[in-house]
């Protein structure tokens, strides 16, 4: 995510720079919050210190909440880049925090809506699932979404949920009472620690449940992660943020991430991207660092969606800084590399649709 935002800054600068301000170069300060909540106020207010205008972060969502109100209470824009807690923006009254990517509560709808209904056009049935979460905010509102909302609007039944911290030494425990409840389905949300031992309990157990899915389970979206686990996530479908492989826009930006950081680009990497590119546009229409009138030009944001390399049909902040066109697109792990296969708009690949087997 840091290469994406310096890749996305060495850009502006080789065209010339901020426009609307005489040619002013991009500067890109940094700092490490270590994923500590009660670092990311303190890293926050440094970065503003040193002459930040804008702040944008931080993938961890209780850093986010920390790090937002700094700016926030300072009046200095900030733009999440990832963080997928509703807690973020929800019940905040918050005016100088955006966010462009999809929350716990798309998460859940979209798994909820698009994964069922692959399998039953595919002919098989899903009716019951259970639920393996991380136990925090970010896990537990999705379990609650899919629980008493988006899960019974899609005819599934949640049998069984089961939530793990990342201080335990393996799944076994959960993995077993999942696998007592004989759901149809298993979701996962949650890291790549949790994921681990969850597939390790897999293992230990010799089960392999009917269907094995994920709503927002990060690790199904990276490809280390995913050499990690190995051949057993294979096939495995989640609803998460993705790359929109139909944009030929798309294309540019993974061969330029590439070469400038010599790795493959992330959906988070074109996340924190798609972030300066608001950022640089609003600063353009704005035409002035000062921070009202660029907290302001940031909420107008017009951006359709050949304008970012995310599968999302556009950026537009509603009044509580969400995007209203947030979309969290069914990825598959297809020979080890991810795949959007669903919604069609964003179709890289057509989804395999088959049952596992123990």
């Amino acid at each position: 995510m840091t290469q994406a935002i310096e890749l996305a800054a060495q850009q502006k600068n080789e065209e010339g720079g901020i426009e609307a301000l005489d040619g002013a170069e991009v500067s890109v300060l940094q700092g490490d919050n270590e994923g500590a909540q009660e670092m990311a106020g303190q890293v926050t207010q440094q970065l503003i210190n040193d002459g930040a205008d804008v702040v944008t972060g931080c993938f961890n969502s209780d850093s986010t909440i920390a790090a937002s109100a700094t700016a926030e209470q300072a009046q200095v824009p900030f733009v999440v880049s990832v963080a997928a807690t509703d807690q973020v923006l929800k019940g905040r009254d918050m005016n100088y925090v955006y966010r462009l990517q999809p929350t716990t509560y798309h998460f859940a709808r979209d798994w909820a809506r698009y994964y069922p209904e692959l399998i039953r056009n595919a002919g098989y049935e899903i009716e019951t699932y259970g639920h393996y979460y991380i136990d925090n905010a970010y896990g537990a509102e999705i379990n609650e979404y899919l629980e008493n909302e988006f899960g019974p609007e899609n005819d599934l039944e949640m049998v069984e949920s089961t939530a793990i911290t990342l201080d335990q030494n393996d799944a076994n425990a959960q993995v077993a009472r999942l696998r007592e409840a004989d759901p149809d389905c298993i979701c996962l949300s949650g890291y790549e620690q949790d994921a681990a031992m969850f597939f390790d309990a897999l293992e230990n157990l010799n089960w392999r449940p009917t269907w094995l899915s994920g709503s927002a389970s990060t690790p199904l979206v990276n490809p280390d992660a995913i050499e990690n686990i190995g051949e057993p996530a294979e096939g495995i479908m989640d609803a998460n943020y993705a790359l929109n492989p139909a944009n030929d826009f798309t294309d540019q930006f993974r061969q330029e991430y590439s070469d400038f950081a010599d790795r493959s680009a992330t959906p988070e990497a074109g996340l924190a991207w798609a972030a300066c590119q608001v950022i640089f546009d609003a600063v353009e229409r704005a035409g002035t660092k000062d921070s009202d009138a660029l907290n302001d030009a940031i909420a107008e944001t017009q951006m359709d969606s050949d304008e970012t390399p995310l599968a999302l049909e556009g950026i537009e902040f509603e009044d509580n800084g969400e995007n209203a066109h947030a979309l969290a697109a069914i990825n598959q792990v297809r020979d080890g590399d991810v795949k959007v296969v669903y919604p069609e708009d964003y179709q890289e690949v057509e989804p395999v649709v088959e049952p596992n087997e123990t």
